[in-house]
């Protein structure tokens, strides 16, 4: 995380296990090719050197894939007095004052890694980027902390901090 007392930046993170996903799809794949390699010139069935060949190449490309995304360190999240602001669901700003309540959180009742900001009225975003069409109105923001490099309770500590009105259930007390 970055900023001063003024905006929060957060950023992606690195999630645990997730060099030994990489390293195996890009050592598997670097195998593979190299089986192909050396068939193509022993000789091997045309079926064999495909199945090298593709197979290889594909981990290799997942792998490489997977690598860029693992360093990619770019700010997701951008907290402010003004709002808050996800850059991974178009960079709308959800400002403050539209924020009713935070619910959903890690640890206390869901098993998921998010949080879901319960706003006063209806946030019209325009165009839903997903489908391409209508509008995606909610009264419902959902924060997803999975590839973030912070915590629910930091999270909650920093909305608290910009935003005291907002309603937080008694479980997070312990937290805050």
């Amino acid at each position: 995380m970055t900023g001063g007392p003024d905006i929060v930046e957060i950023r992606n993170g690195r999630r645990a296990g997730h060099a030994f996903v990489i390293a195996a799809k890009l050592g598997i794949g670097a195998l593979l090719l190299g089986g192909a390699i050396y068939r193509s010139f022993v000789g091997g069935t045309a079926g064999q050197l495909a199945i090298l060949w593709i197979g290889g190449a594909a981990l290799l490309v997942i792998g490489s894939l997977h690598l860029r995304t693992a360093l990619d360190r770019t700010i997701q999240l951008t907290l402010t007095w003004e709002g808050l602001r996800d850059r991974r669901s178009g960079g709308v700003l959800i400002p403050w004052a539209t924020v009713r309540k935070v619910s959903n959180f890690p640890g206390y009742g869901s098993a998921s890694a998010s949080i879901d900001l319960e706003l006063n009225g209806r946030l019209n975003v325009g165009r839903d980027p997903m489908t391409g069409s209508g509008s995606s109105d909610d009264k419902t923001v959902r924060v997803d902390l999975d590839a973030l490099d912070t915590s629910g309770r930091e999270l909650i500590g920093h909305i608290k901090r910009f935003a005291p009105h907002v309603e937080v259930p008694q479980l997070l007390a312990p937290w805050l």
